[in-house]
């Protein structure tokens, strides 16, 4: 019984700062994929712009 309550103690403190951390990398890739797919649009849009004029 003093195992599984150091084993389901242990991993709580742990588990805290690494879910933050991936959220935080997450949200880092998720805001550099939408600038390259922002920027991606905008060339686009560019682009066809250019070709009708």
């Amino acid at each position: 019984m003093l195992n599984l309550m150091t084993l389901g103690y242990k991993p709580e403190p742990a588990v805290v700062p690494l879910t933050v951390i991936s959220l935080h990398t997450f949200i880092c890739q998720c805001v550099l994929f939408g600038k390259i797919f922002i920027g991606l649009l905008c060339s686009l849009a560019i682009d066809k712009l250019q070709i009708k004029d």
